[in-house]
C-alpha cells in the first residue's frame, strides 16, 4: 500500500494546487474564497484554458461545488449529470453542421 513520504502533501502537493488553480478563488484562498467573478464568463481570446499567469482567470461555466455539505454521492451524481448534459449539447451541435 502506497504511503506518502514525509511532508509530500503540505510541502509539494498542496503548494502545487494553490500555485495552479489559486488564480480562480478572490485573494488566492483556494479553502475559503469565493470563485473570481470573471471565472464564470466567457473568455475574451476564445480558449476555455486558463492561463495561471493571468488573474483573474477566465474558465467558461466553472462551477464551486462545496464538497463539504453534500455527499460524496451526491458530487458524483450531480457531476455525471453535468458532463452527460454537456455532452449531448456538443453531440447536438455537431450533428446540426
Amino acid at each position: 500500500m502506497w504511503v506518502d513520504p514525509p511532508y509530500y502533501f503540505d510541502g509539494i502537493v498542496y503548494p502545487a494546487y494553490v500555485k495552479a488553480f489559486g488564480h480562480l478563488f478572490e485573494g488566492g484562498d483556494v479553502e475559503h474564497g469565493d470563485l473570481q467573478p470573471s471565472t464564470t464568463s466567457a473568455t475574451t481570446s476564445g480558449s476555455t484554458t486558463p492561463d495561471p499567469s493571468e488573474a483573474p482567470a477566465n474558465v467558461t461555466g466553472l462551477i464551486l461545488m462545496d464538497a463539504l455539505k453534500i455527499s460524496a454521492d451526491e458530487l458524483l451524481e450531480w457531476s455525471c449529470r453535468e458532463l452527460m448534459s454537456h455532452l449531448e449539447e456538443r453531440t447536438s451541435v455537431a450533428g446540426a453542421f
